[in-house]
């Protein structure tokens, strides 16, 4: 791929910087150190849907965990704490829960998943030292939006940004990995400490969907780090 037209990437520098104001602003939306979100909703497993809850936090610049409760029995844990990681998850022929050290391709999608975080990602897209590729705008449910690939830290992985070129908001993120594309929707924006957080959250993939709706935010909480580092086997 040739350099980017000088006048596409300058309206795809616009269009981030726009999106930074309209998120928040740059003091603000850079000011979050942690985060802590619980949502509730379905995904589908096997072609069935189940009810799922799943609690998010964040301690930048490098301590993630996603504890997720599907059916209110199975319980999955994944936690990344800099250089290591870990999973609580059941073995599939067992059904007992057992923990794993994340290392590799594990480790790596882990570590991009607290990187593409969509309350930061923001910051992170207009960094100088970000390397942007503007895309052709699309159109999702009639609405017209900038387009914008965001190279990550995590070797061919980007994310894509759709700005919504009315309300200045991301309303979708993608990538891509393995052959497999998924689609983070974001939708019903509210006001949290004068940062816009999208309240509704669908995600595709492999015919996989969850939809989930924030039940609590909060921004800079107080986390123990001591929440992130490997248990004690179960």
């Amino acid at each position: 791929m040739g350099p980017a037209d000088p006048k596409a990437l300058a309206a795809a520098h616009q269009a981030l910087t726009e999106a930074l104001v309209a998120k928040g602003g740059k003091a603000k939306v850079g000011g979050i150190k942690s985060l802590h979100m619980i949502a509730t909703g379905t995904t589908t497993i096997q072609k069935q849907s189940l009810p799922v809850e799943i609690e998010r936090e964040l301690v930048l610049p490098d301590k993630m965990r996603i504890d997720a409760t599907i059916a209110k029995q199975l319980k999955v844990t994944v936690s990344v704490d800099g250089a290591k990681g870990w999973e609580l998850a059941p073995d599939p022929k067992t059904g007992k829960s057992g923990i794993v050290d994340l290392g590799g391709n594990d480790m790596a999608a882990a570590q991009f998943e607290a990187w593409r975080e969509a309350e930061l990602i923001l910051v992170k897209a207009t960094d100088p030292a970000a390397k942007i590729v503007p895309m052709p705008d699309e159109k999702i449910d009639g609405k017209d939006h900038s387009v914008v690939q965001l190279a990550s830290p995590f070797g061919a992985l980007a994310v894509t940004l759709y700005i919504d070129k009315k309300t200045k908001l991301i309303t979708r993120m993608t990538y891509s990995d393995a052959g497999q594309t998924e689609t983070d929707d974001f939708a019903d924006y509210r006001d949290v400490a004068g940062i816009k957080v999208a309240y509704k959250r669908t995600s595709t993939t492999s015919g996989r969907n969850t939809s989930l709706m924030l039940d609590k935010v909060e921004l800079n909480p107080t986390i123990d780090a001591a929440h992130f580092k490997k248990p004690a086997a179960p």
